[in-house]
């Protein structure tokens, strides 16, 4: 009872700043400890995350070669089907090859002689590119043109005495990049690149050697029957970036225990907030304590170096009001959450003193104060309309013409910002 007697009421939350303190000073030692141990080990370690990285693109590309095959398959069997003797058009076998199922292959069927007799979307292989076979039947390979490389796989379907070639292919590398954000660019290469946050090229040849570069680390890309049909080339992981995202990741969690600090310690001190007589000290003393603290979150760039994703994209939201600190749709909420905050708190203040005076007098004073107000209410009207016109003109959202009924998450964040603004603008008007 006397230890919990000692952490009631104002002292509790002292005693949570205290040991998050000692935690901040410990992280310290931690952190020092785990960059000399990676030092120590960096040789092991580099050999573990080379391997990590080879597994983890072997892996996406064989998942992209079954997805491939199951296909194929799904194709050589509805084949058997339509292509019948009773089926003397190939409507069925159109059909067939046009399915959704099919929109992102490239699908082409040529008769016992070679000549093409179906295909949907873009071909992808021509009936004069059919022979000589690039691979084996059955096998994978690349397949490259002026504008695409695909990964495509030819095989044989065998009808009653006829055997028809079937191809699908699927486009893994666009060689021509539009720089346009709208418009989506198949690049296996960018897609590994940024899933393991690294350099890398493929050369897309099975002819390709590896690279004799010490820096740079090569392994083969192996069809389904392990024959090389590509080369894959990234640059060795340095020791300088481990240590770097050490100390990156210390300090992100060492800035947030700060943030928990103060923001216990402004608990810690409510009591003695309380106390005090006159709301406009009150008020002056909260909008510091709420400004410093959101300065200090800014600061630290949270929740925006935390929270990855579209709500921290700046491409669909960013202003440079008060050097970028609504820079992106969660940081605008953040803001706005403070804002209403101290709307909250004027409210609050403002009833609390009207029911607690016990005259009223309108004398020049009164006139004065008044006069005051307005102007500060039209700075806030005006205040609301730049933030509106900033909403619109700073933004890539397209509001009212997305035709869904639900709308995207940015969309969602910024109409829910919008909203919150209002109130907080509302509130304070009352309150005034």
């Amino acid at each position: 009872k006397k230890i919990s007697q000692k952490f009631k009421g104002d002292r509790k939350y002292f005693s949570i700043v205290f040991f998050v303190l000692i935690i901040i000073g410990v992280s310290g030692i931690v952190t020092e400890s785990l960059i000399n141990k990676t030092k120590q080990n960096w040789d092991n370690i580099l050999t573990e995350e080379i391997s990590r990285i080879e597994e983890s693109i072997k892996n996406d590309f064989n998942n992209k070669q079954n997805d491939l095959h199951n296909k194929l398959n799904v194709v050589r069997q509805d084949l058997k089907i339509s292509l019948k003797p009773e089926n003397e058009s190939y409507k069925e076998l159109v059909k067939l090859i046009n399915n959704k199922l099919f929109d992102n292959y490239s699908i082409e069927i040529f008769a016992p002689n070679g000549k093409l007799i179906a295909w949907n979307h873009i071909i992808a292989i021509n009936q004069d590119e059919l022979f000589p076979l690039s691979f084996p039947l059955g096998e994978t390979y690349f397949l490259s043109n002026d504008l695409l490389t695909y990964l495509s796989v030819i095989d044989t379907v065998h009808i009653q005495s006829d055997i028809f070639y079937l191809a699908i292919s699927t486009p893994i590398e666009e060689k021509l990049r539009l720089n346009n954000k709208y418009l989506a660019t198949k690049s296996f290469e960018n897609e590994i690149a940024q899933k393991n946050q690294i350099d890398l090229s493929i050369d897309y040849s099975p002819y390709t050697e590896k690279s004799s570069d010490g820096r740079t680390s090569s392994f083969e890309l192996l069809n389904s029957k392990n024959h090389k049909i590509g080369m894959v080339s990234f640059l060795k992981p340095l020791l300088s970036y481990a240590v770097n995202q050490i100390k990156d990741t210390a300090s992100k969690i060492q800035s947030l225990l700060v943030v928990l600090a103060i923001f216990f310690a402004g608990f810690g001190l409510n009591n003695d907030f309380r106390k005090l007589d006159s709301y406009l000290f009150r008020f002056i003393l909260l909008f510091i304590y709420l400004a410093a603290l959101r300065a200090l979150i800014f600061i630290v760039g949270f929740p925006t170096n935390f929270v990855n994703g579209a709500l921290s994209d700046p491409s669909f939201f960013s202003s440079p009001f008060g050097w970028g600190i609504v820079k992106s749709p969660i940081e605008f909420f953040t803001t706005i959450v403070f804002i209403v905050l101290i709307a909250i708190q004027i409210f609050r203040y403002t009833r609390k003193y009207l029911y607690s005076a016990r005259q009223n007098k309108f004398g020049i004073g009164g006139i004065f104060v008044a006069a005051i107000l307005s102007v500060f209410i039209f700075l806030i009207l005006r205040g609301v309309s730049a933030s509106i016109k900033s909403v619109v003109f700073d933004s890539t959202i397209r509001y009212f013409k997305e035709p869904n009924i639900l709308p995207d998450l940015p969309s969602l964040a910024m109409n829910l910002n919008m909203l919150l603004l209002s109130f907080a603008i509302v509130l304070t008007i009352v309150g005034i």
